[in-house]
């Protein structure tokens, strides 16, 4: 049977609060592995990282940059490709517009880009269970929330 990954691009407002989600509800979500890119080796970024590592998820980095992570106490476990190929599901979390580049970028590259804007379709075909999160967040003064519907894949 085929290991389902997912794996998430992007570490910010959506994309790290979602990372953990997703590691602290493997089980209950059907997920065996979760992984995730982080394009800037960045010391600001340093403890939210390693606490999704400490969560159970897995760094990927761009090829090259595996040093400037290593450096700052990062390790990275996939170049990001390596990744993207081993995902059963890609869920873009990038600023608006770069989700759409990097569908082109892989897509160049021979890459399963069809996975972007598939992953409503890949986990409503898999329903045995739903679960329902809700992230409230406040940035800068202004309020927000983001509703998640999982499906527990079978």
């Amino acid at each position: 049977m085929e290991r389902k990954i997912v794996h998430v691009i992007g570490t910010g407002t959506i994309g790290e609060p979602l990372i953990g989600l997703l590691c602290d509800y493997e089980d209950q979500l059907g997920i065996d592995e979760v992984t995730f890119h982080k394009n800037s080796a960045l010391k600001d970024d340093r403890s939210k990282i390693i606490d999704l590592l400490k969560r159970g998820a897995r760094l990927s980095v761009d090829d090259g940059k595996q040093q400037e992570f290593k450096k700052l106490g990062m390790d990275p476990d996939f170049e990001s490709i390596e990744s993207i190929k081993r995902a059963s599901v890609v869920i873009d979390c990038t600023p608006s517009g770069i989700g759409h580049l990097n569908k082109l970028k892989y897509f160049i590259r021979g890459i399963r880009a069809q996975k972007y804007g598939e992953v409503e379709l890949k986990l409503i075909t898999e329903i045995s269970k739903t679960f329902d999160i809700k992230m409230s967040f406040d940035i800068g003064g202004n309020m927000g929330e983001y509703a998640y519907t999982f499906e527990k894949c079978s």
